[in-house]
């Protein structure tokens, strides 16, 4: 059972960084897929950012607790990242324009 977690959070988080990473790649996952990818890494990190912040708060002075300190805005943003993407899934298709990009029919 434990293998079994850990390849399944193996398998959230690189679907997940998959689908933040690559536009192309995340393109090709189904609407779905790619939801429920953003939902659990979202939920991931948000456990992973406790626990980095528990351990900053209730850890002794040092080395741990710096690097928890970091850990804390870096699965942040993580989990920032999977919001904009479950926003960005709401938007309809029609809507999207690349960076920089006017809407069809404009200008």
């Amino acid at each position: 059972m434990y293998w079994a977690t850990v390849a399944g959070v193996a398998v959230v988080m690189a679907g997940g960084a998959l689908v933040l990473a690559s536009a192309p790649a995340g393109a090709r996952v189904p609407g779905p897929v790619r939801w429920v990818l953003l939902v659990l890494l979202g939920l991931l990190e948000l456990g992973i950012a406790a626990s980095f912040l528990h351990a900053a708060v209730t850890g002794s002075p040092g080395p741990d607790t710096v690097i928890a300190g970091l850990g804390v805005p870096a699965a942040g943003s993580v989990v920032a990242g999977c919001v904009l993407g479950l926003r960005a899934e709401r938007t309809p298709c029609a809507s999207r324009t690349p960076l920089g990009g006017e809407p069809h029919g404009v200008g």
